[in-house]
């Protein structure tokens, strides 16, 4: 009957592991809650019926993910309980967006948390970043057939009720951000057993990059191509040579020596997406000015917040980088709890290496490109996949460590 009753409960419970993981990628979040509520009821109430027990009890007993917590909860506590905005009417979010942030970094936490093996890991991460390409898929597709082409700053928000009257827009940076994702996941997984890799690796991978190819020219932003065809790559590179997988590695330098060819067609383009990092030089880059002028700042008065700068660039709402931002809104203290947080995910995914190389290599191979990513971003709350993964990368590496102690221990 326990039997049975096991079968029955693997048979309900495995869709909430594919739906779950791409409605947080997709951006669903008003849905994806209480989704997660109703999963995670299941979850306890179902397994309590074959091995009874106190759920709650069950959770915080696993004293070696209260560190984690603690400096996730940290964080949350100085960055919303410092928030103290300039100016309010301009450009601070809904105050939905911080407790939907907070409940789904909680939740999803404990979701992640109860998956029971490897290949469940990293199929969550798969399903979190095709996702999130379908959502950018969808967006650039939508913002062509409706509205005409140039499209910075002007992709219709999807997710909103009024596509086809009166439109929301989101910007298209963080969109482009958010196409690196699916590439990067596929390119990381390289690093990884063959026979860890999902299902349809090989066919889902390739056709997934090179829609997200498409979709990044036709919006023309230089981070895609930066992240997607020049840093993931060197990345895996390197970690591939620390495996020795000689063979992948020279897959990887033959692409990388591709390059000129792509530059070539780049010089057909448009508006050579490519080449705009070098327009000016990097010191004349706006986003670099900007992150000079708060580190300048920073270093001089850390306990003064500060407003967007230079001129002509104080116009903008925002640093674009998830840092700065923090600083400005929240003071030194977030800045300090935030730069902890990221820093002990980072600490453990190295600690994850010295144990298990190839799921190490494989999540820092992902979670990398995602700091990467938050340095071009805005606060958490708006722009969350990038902060959400980083978190779950960070979930998934405490349980990597704490089942290798476990089985320690039993030796």
């Amino acid at each position: 009957m326990t039997d049975l009753f096991r079968r029955k409960f693997w048979q309900i419970d495995q869709p909430f592991e594919f739906i779950i993981p791409a409605a947080l990628g997709f951006g669903i979040y008003f849905s994806t809650l209480p989704l997660l509520l109703i999963a995670l009821y299941w979850r306890y109430s179902s397994a309590a019926k074959v091995k009874p027990h106190n759920p709650m009890r069950q959770v915080i007993a696993k004293t070696q993910f209260l560190t984690f917590f603690l400096v996730l909860s940290l964080f949350f506590g100085c960055y919303w309980g410092l928030y103290i905005p300039y100016q309010p009417q301009t450009y601070v979010l809904p105050r939905s967006h911080f407790p939907m942030l907070v409940a789904l970094s909680m939740l999803g936490s404990i979701w992640v948390l109860e998956l029971k093996d490897a290949a469940r890991f990293i199929q969550f991460i798969w399903l979190f970043c095709l996702g999130t390409l379908l959502f950018c898929l969808i967006t650039i597709g939508a913002s062509v057939a409706l509205e005409p082409p140039p499209y910075y700053g002007r992709l219709i928000y999807i997710l909103s009720t009024q596509v086809f009257s009166i439109r929301s827009y989101v910007n298209s940076p963080g969109v482009s951000n958010l196409l690196c994702f699916f590439p990067i996941v596929f390119m990381a997984s390289l690093l990884l057993n063959p026979l860890q890799r999902p299902k349809g690796f090989w066919v889902l991978g390739i056709t997934g990059f090179f829609l997200s190819l498409c979709a990044a020219i036709i919006i023309n932003q230089r981070s895609y191509f930066l992240v997607t065809l020049l840093i993931e790559p060197i990345l895996v590179g390197i970690f591939l040579a620390l495996q020795r997988s000689w063979r992948a590695v020279a897959g990887i330098i033959i692409a990388l020596a591709c390059y000129p060819g792509l530059w070539l067609a780049n010089s057909i383009l448009p508006n050579s997406p490519w080449n705009r990092p070098l327009n000016g030089g990097l010191m004349h880059d706006g986003r670099f000015q900007m992150l000079s002028y708060w580190f300048k700042h920073l270093i001089q008065d850390p306990f003064t917040r500060i407003e967007v700068g230079p001129a002509p660039l104080n116009m903008y709402p925002w640093f674009h980088n998830f840092f700065a931002d923090i600083h400005r809104l929240s003071g030194f203290w977030a800045l300090v709890a935030a730069a902890l947080l990221i820093s002990y995910i980072f600490y453990r995914l190295i600690l994850l290496i010295r144990i298990d190389r190839s799921m190490g290599f494989f999540l820092l191979a992902i979670a990398i490109p995602m700091f990467l990513i938050m340095n071009t971003s805005i606060v958490p709350e708006g722009e969350r996949q990038p902060f959400l993964l980083l978190i779950f990368i960070g979930v998934i590496c405490e349980k990597f460590l704490t089942l290798y102690k476990k089985n320690s221990v039993a030796t």
